[in-house]
């Protein structure tokens, strides 16, 4: 009995099990394809993970995570055009820890009520001012003494309410921008608000931590935080150091960030310190060497201002110095750092 034949002379039959054979698996690898959390790319002439992350994703901080999937790639800051790297579709190391509560980690530091802060233009519009003292026109106070305050019109002053008094120690001057950022201030005592007076507030110095005069200014007093737990961040958020007290930066010095709470930064936020170095970009062999910025530190956040934030370094690999890049560690990146003292079994 003779087979019946397609035109070109294929059989019939044939055909059928191939189409039936290619329908699944077609189905399959577009499903794998879907299921897939990377695609290849081919790097460009120029490109680097740092550029490759802040174009892709917005964030150049999490070039390492493509580092970390492309094991062939043996120095991060060396990648040639025309390779095939594997690229997540969406920025890496979100939402994982979102699943789960992040676990009370405290650091045993007191926050002191006498830390210096920096405070921008905007913020110092908000502050009030001390205008004069009571007792014999005194011009230094102590404790107990009365005061007169005068704030800002419309602002929501109670009676009962205690404000950190300061004084302006220098300016402060961005160290990337060369712009003025704001002015580096001395906490100098607490000040609580008596009463409402005709033209303005009456209160009294109820501690002082160094000389307290007429002219320094007040701000609402920080929460006293007895024991510091480490925050995760929302998001990475990027800034700089704008400033230190001391010329040369290492474990347990104060710095000063242009990062604060509207920026989202709150008080036990964990950050990790960068260095930018600077080298021209020219060609070798074909690379380009631009080199993406690498960790020399850890700070936590003391205190927060509305657009900067004082911060404890509490790990520094190198000499840290203003200028320097960081980045707020979020839910992932801490349950990474901190695996060890968290255990296995979160």
């Amino acid at each position: 009995m003779s087979t019946r034949q397609r035109p070109g002379g294929l059989p019939l039959l044939v055909f059928a099990i191939l189409c039936f054979l290619l329908l699944p698996l077609k189905s399959f690898s577009g499903e794998a394809d879907k299921n897939d959390k990377t695609y290849k790319y081919e790097v460009k002439k120029g490109d680097t993970l740092w550029d490759i992350c802040k174009e892709k994703y917005n964030d150049p901080l999490v070039w390492p995570k493509l580092w970390e999937i492309n094991p062939q790639i043996e120095n991060p800051h060396w990648i040639y055009p025309g390779d095939e790297i594997k690229i997540y579709y969406e920025k890496p190391g979100e939402g994982e820890a979102e699943k789960r509560p992040f676990p009370k980690l405290v650091l045993n530091y007191p926050i002191s009520t006498e830390i210096n802060f920096v405070s921008t233009p905007e913020e110092e519009a908000n502050f009030g001012i001390i205008v004069a003292g009571r007792i014999e026109q005194k011009v230094m106070l102590s404790e107990g003494d009365p005061v007169y305050v005068e704030f800002p019109d419309g602002m929501d002053v109670k009676i009962g309410a205690l404000y950190q008094s300061f004084t302006t120690l220098c300016d402060v001057d961005h160290p990337i921008t060369g712009e003025r950022f704001g002015n580096l201030n001395k906490v100098t005592g607490i000040v609580e608000i008596k009463e409402k007076a005709d033209t303005c507030y009456i209160g009294k110095v109820v501690k002082s931590f160094s000389e307290l005069g007429v002219g320094e200014r007040l701000r609402p007093l920080p929460i006293k935080i007895s024991k510091l737990t480490i925050t995760p961040g929302l998001d990475h958020l990027s800034g700089y150091i704008v400033y230190s007290e001391t010329p040369l930066i290492g474990d347990h010095v104060m710095v000063f960030i242009d990062l604060g709470r509207k920026q989202g930064v709150q008080v036990g936020n964990y950050f990790d310190i960068y260095k930018e170095d600077i080298i021209p970009e020219r060609e070798i062999i074909g690379r380009t060497t631009v080199f993406p910025p690498y960790k020399i530190g850890e700070l936590i956040v003391l205190d927060v201002q509305e657009n900067s934030a004082t911060g404890l370094v509490l790990k520094s690999m190198k000499e840290i110095a203003p200028g320097e890049m960081v980045k707020l560690l979020t839910k992932d990146d801490l349950y990474h750092m901190f695996s060890g003292v968290i255990g296995s079994g979160i």
